[in-house]
C-alpha cells in the first residue's frame, strides 16, 4: 500500500489489515512523501507484521518499489481510504491455491462516502474469457480489491508504468497481454471510498487521457494479431468506423466498444 496525505482514513484502513481471518501476512505501506500526520500514524504501529518505508514522493516508484521488497507469494493491493472484509486476504489465497493458472484474482465490491448511498459493484464472477479484449471496453477492475501472483510478474518483467492516474489500467493491460487468467470471486471482499480528494475525483480529465492511450494500445494490439480469427475482417470494419468518427458522427469509445463487442462474439463463436 502506497500512502500519500492519508491521515483522515488510514487507521481504519490498517484495523481492517489487522482484523484478517487470514494472519499470515507481512503488510508493507509506503509512506510517499507525506505532509500531514500519515508518517506519525505510521511510525506509531507496533504489529511486527507491518513494515513501514518512507519514500520521497514519487506514486509509481513507490508502488515499483512495494513490488521488489516484498516476500510473499501473492501481492494484495491496497489504499488508504478503502476497508478491507475480514475474509477478503483468506478467500482470495484460496483462489490462487487452487487455480495455480490466475495471474490476478479480484473481487466484487461496495462502494461507499459521505453521502452516497451504499452499492455493490458486481463486475463478473469466475474465470474472464479473453481479458484484454474486456479491457478496451474499460477498466472494470478495482485496483486495490486484487490480488496478484507474484511469480507471474516477475517472470514476464511486469511492473507499473508512467501511465498518469492510469497505471493499474495499463497494469491488468500488460498481465493480460502477456497470457495471464483473471479470476473475479462473486462477493463483496472490499469497501472502496468514493471521495472528493480521491485520483479519479480530482484527476478526471488525465486519468481520461491516459485511458484513452491505453485503449489505442489495446486496439492495435487485437486489430494486428493474427492469431484472431477475422482479424483482417476486423480491420475493414475499425477503417469504417474512423470514416464514421471523422465525421463526427462517432466517438473514440463508442468505436472501442464496439470492437470489444465483436471480437468477444468471435472468441465465444470459436470455442464452440
Amino acid at each position: 500500500m502506497c500512502v500519500y496525505n492519508s491521515e483522515t482514513y488510514l487507521k481504519k484502513c490498517i484495523q481492517s489489515i489487522q482484523n484478517q481471518t487470514y494472519r499470515d501476512f507481512e503488510a508493507i505501506i509506503i509512506d510517499d512523501g507525506s505532509t500531514d500526520l500519515t508518517s506519525k500514524i505510521l511510525d506509531d504501529i507496533t504489529d511486527s507484521r507491518f513494515r513501514i518505508f518512507h519514500r520521497q514522493h514519487g506514486y509509481i516508484a513507490s508502488l515499483n518499489y512495494g513490488l521488489q521488497i516484498v516476500q510473499g507469494e501473492y501481492i494484495a493491493r491496497m489504499d488508504a481510504d478503502d476497508i478491507m472484509m475480514p475474509n477478503r486476504i483468506e478467500t482470495q489465497v484460496n483462489v490462487l491455491d487452487n487455480h495455480p493458472e490466475v495471474a490476478v484474482c479480484s473481487s466484487w465490491i461496495k462502494i461507499f462516502g459521505e453521502g452516497l448511498e451504499e452499492k455493490n459493484i458486481k463486475q463478473a464472477s469466475g474465470k474472464l474469457d479473453c481479458p484484454y479484449v474486456r479491457l478496451l471496453d474499460s477498466n472494470f477492475i478495482c485496483h486495490p480489491a486484487t490480488m496478484i501472483r507474484k511469480s507471474f510478474i516477475e517472470k514476464h518483467h511486469i511492473q507499473y508504468k508512467e501511465y498518469i492516474h492510469a497505471e493499474d489500467y495499463k497494469l491488468w493491460c500488460d498481465i493480460a497481454l502477456a497470457g495471464g487468467n483473471f479470476w473475479f470471486i462473486p462477493e463483496v471482499l472490499l469497501a472502496y471510498r468514493i471521495s472528493s480528494g480521491q485520483v479519479s475525483s480530482k484527476y478526471y480529465y488525465e486519468q481520461y487521457k491516459t485511458a484513452l492511450k491505453i485503449k489505442k494500445e489495446i486496439l492495435l494490439t487485437i486489430l494486428n494479431d493474427d492469431k484472431i480469427t477475422c482479424h483482417e475482417e476486423l480491420q475493414k470494419i475499425y477503417l469504417e468506423l474512423e470514416k464514421i468518427n471523422n465525421m463526427r458522427l462517432l466517438s473514440g469509445n463508442t468505436i472501442f466498444r464496439i470492437i470489444s463487442v465483436l471480437s468477444k462474439e468471435i472468441h465465444t463463436y470459436n470455442r464452440k
